[in-house]
């Protein structure tokens, strides 16, 4: 055992997430209702304010020695419970810390979407520069919230500073919503009794104007988003856990229904385009879990532009595994389970690996089943260089091994009659979508094309290719029926 250690002090203490800030020094929060909590000198509040709990954040160095080891710790609340749930690193080093609070008098900025508390317990943010003089650590601080109690257990920077925040937006009765919503929301009214929900907030905006996009997440039973991963260009991956027997699942997905029976509990995971209005934002949907026994997600991690990762608790005892699984079969009892969740629809597999850019990889993914008579297939190409010309490549033979051209690897054959050319101009955000139409034409059922983007590019500074192109990776896509 490399490092292992206890938090807390005389009473009770709940780690709920950690962050890496460095490469020796994480970040961890969660709740506390001891008074000796062990806190530094820099903290925001030496205090305990609270009767109940109040949230903690600490920095550890665990190469570090002894009491150095405990670089920053401070509570955080009010008079009433106050718990963080949910954290994220800024590329500048401050915390985002999100979770749920029944105190009035929190530390709002001037500004904030909203300074009062609502009543019951709401949802509050809280960005913290622990280098800071303790007077000056709170960067920004609001409170989101309804008449009734709602949590934060996701929490995540996005692009230009947005703030990415989902969780549970209370109780309420179908056809009802008190939790603030915007135009083009995804769902705008409940179905069931309780429901989630996903907000983008903008500091730099004043008061209301903040509220970005706010969407309520649900089907016809309980559920509740855990968290969400931000990819750079704004798509956000969103994971849940659910009774609903329907959500937003997309043809040719993993699962497009509930498996689990008798009301048990399942995992869906989604991918959200926020800049597209209603279901038109949904990239990706699917359920995952087994058909007897409940499976809870605690976490989902974003893996690529295709892939994303489920952890959680499981007693199902039928929890797809997979012929290479580390223990394919149930043991009595609650176990743990890891998945990986390939995002691609039916039809679609990605093959070969990215020639990076200046801004790192770009990829190719797709929103929908390659159907015959589709009539907008998409084609995405994602993290690309932003406002930039490219070219889409389209054949019906790929090329493995790769051809270089100009350092890169070309993976559709370029020779052959049936070869396209598109040309591409990617959002200033870093994204380019091509739309097809299908035919409806039974002899294609079967038919395979190739699909690869190459981005032309600064050649300088590093990392930029010195030749100036940048490429994704390949798509394979065979017509379904």
């Amino acid at each position: 055992m490399a490092y292992s250690t206890y938090l807390g002090g005389r009473s009770n203490e709940y780690a709920f997430e950690m962050r890496r800030l460095s490469l020796d020094r994480v970040a961890i929060c969660g709740d506390t209702d001891s008074p000796d909590f062990p806190v530094t000198s820099s903290a925001l509040s030496a205090r305990i304010a609270s009767r109940s709990a109040d949230g903690y954040v600490l920095v550890l160095n665990p190469r570090a020695q002894g009491s150095a080891q405990l670089i920053y710790s401070s509570y955080f609340g009010g008079t009433f419970a106050d718990y963080f749930y949910a954290m994220d690193v800024s590329d500048s080093g401050y915390l985002l810390l999100a979770g749920d609070t029944a105190s009035d008098g929190l530390p709002t900025t001037p500004g904030a979407y909203s300074r009062v508390q609502g009543g019951g317990g709401d949802v509050f943010l809280l960005e913290l520069d622990i280098l800071a003089p303790p007077s000056a650590q709170v960067r920004y601080c609001t409170y989101i919230w309804a008449p009734d109690s709602e949590s934060a257990f996701g929490v995540g920077y996005g692009p230009g500073g947005l703030i990415y925040v989902c969780g549970n937006a209370g109780f309420g009765g179908a056809g009802t919503s008190a939790f603030p919503i915007t135009p083009g929301a995804l769902t705008r009214s409940r179905v069931g009794d309780i429901a989630s929900f996903f907000s983008i907030l903008d500091p730099s905006r004043v008061g209301a104007a903040q509220l970005r996009y706010s969407t309520l997440l649900e089907g016809a039973g309980v559920d509740v988003c855990l968290g969400l991963d931000v990819d750079r260009t704004g798509i956000v991956d969103l994971f849940l856990t659910t009774t609903s027997p329907s959500l937003y699942a997309t043809a040719g997905s993993y699962l497009a229904s509930n498996p689990g029976r008798q009301g048990y509990d399942v995992v869906f995971a989604m991918r959200l385009d926020p800049s597209r209005l209603g279901a038109d934002g949904v990239l990706y949907g699917s359920f995952f879990g087994g058909t007897f026994g409940a499976t809870y997600l605690d976490g989902g991690l974003r893996l690529s532009d295709w892939s994303c990762s489920l952890v959680g608790t499981t007693s199902s005892i039928d929890l797809p595994t997979t012929p290479n699984a580390w223990r394919p079969s149930y043991i009595p009892g609650w176990d743990g389970f890891l998945s990986i969740l390939d995002m691609l629809p039916t039809g679609v597999t990605s093959y070969g690996r990215s020639t990076p850019g200046c801004h790192g990889p770009s990829a190719l993914t797709v929103r929908s089943m390659p159907r015959i008579g589709n009539p907008s297939f998409e084609i995405w190409s994602v993290a690309t260089p932003p406002s930039a010309v490219g070219v889409l490549l389209l054949g019906d033979r790929s090329l493995v091994p790769p051809v270089d051209l100009f350092g890169t690897e070309l993976f559709v054959d370029p020779s052959r009659r049936a070869f396209l050319a598109l040309t591409q101009l990617s959002e200033a955000r870093g994204v380019s979508i091509a739309s097809f139409a299908i035919p409806a034409q039974s002899w294609l059922i079967g038919q395979t094309l190739y699909a690869q983007s190459l981005w032309f590019e600064a050649t300088s500074p590093s990392p930029c290719p010195p030749l100036g192109l940048s490429a994704s990776h390949a798509l394979e896509i065979v017509l379904q029926r």
